[in-house]
């Protein structure tokens, strides 16, 4: 914890100028949470966008039946609430602190003062946008298309991707602790199921457990899997 946002924007925004950036900084607070604190909620006004500093963050959104879904867990440089910025609607998801985190935030107005001044910052954002869509399109693919072994095995790449310590180019223990529930909720699957496809993988010495967290040990196996 404790970082200045002028760091964490610089990781945030490679790409960016030094003088954007210390522009965008002036104007960011740091604000941080408990793990459970809701930062956003869904169908809410957004007027603010946020940089993970440090900590993890679950998004979800409510459907028409009021049952609630797992959209996937946001960690360290990445943004989130850059929509309702960009086109002033209600908030489309809520997020929720996972761990204790901090966030670097930034009011409506800077941003999109920063925005019509720097054509990279709007690309980035563009980018960040367009990579969130494809994203939603594929898992809408994988849930009709793709068993829940193949579902969990890609979101277990996804997570070590993204939040993954990786030991030479076969082994990754993922940084994030998350429960059974959790990933089933993020593969459209049961806990059971879950559970059965883990015991299954630490049997065949695909996967294993250090301290809570799960360590894919065949990261060219599980891949493989994941197509299947």
């Amino acid at each position: 914890m404790g970082r200045e946002p002028m760091e964490t924007l610089r990781a945030a925004f490679p790409e960016l100028e030094a003088p954007h950036l210390k522009a965008l900084a002036r104007v960011a607070t740091v604000r941080r949470c408990r793990p459970r604190e809701v930062v956003i909620r869904q169908n809410e006004p957004g007027d603010s966008l946020f940089v993970i500093a440090a900590g993890f963050f679950n998004v979800n959104v409510s459907g028409p039946d009021g049952g609630t879904r797992a959209l996937g867990v946001m960690g360290p440089y990445e943004m989130f609430g850059e929509l309702s910025l960009v086109d002033g609607a209600p908030r489309s998801a809520t997020v929720v602190a996972h761990t204790r985190g901090e966030l670097v935030c930034i009011q409506r107005d800077a941003f999109v003062e920063r925005l019509s001044k720097s054509p990279v910052l709007a690309l980035a954002v563009m980018q960040i946008l367009a990579r969130r869509i494809r994203r939603l399109t594929e898992r809408c693919d994988d849930l009709v298309g793709l068993r829940v072994g193949s579902r969990l095995a890609k979101q277990l790449l996804l997570l070590a991707e993204a939040h993954g310590l990786w030991s030479g180019t076969d082994r990754v223990r993922i940084s994030i602790r998350l429960s059974q529930q959790a990933l089933g909720d993020l593969v459209g699957a049961s806990r059971e199921s879950v559970n059965y496809h883990l015991r299954l993988w630490e049997t065949e010495k695909l996967l294993a457990r250090d301290g809570g967290y799960l360590v894919i040990i065949n990261a060219p196996l599980m891949r493989s899997l994941a197509m299947t």
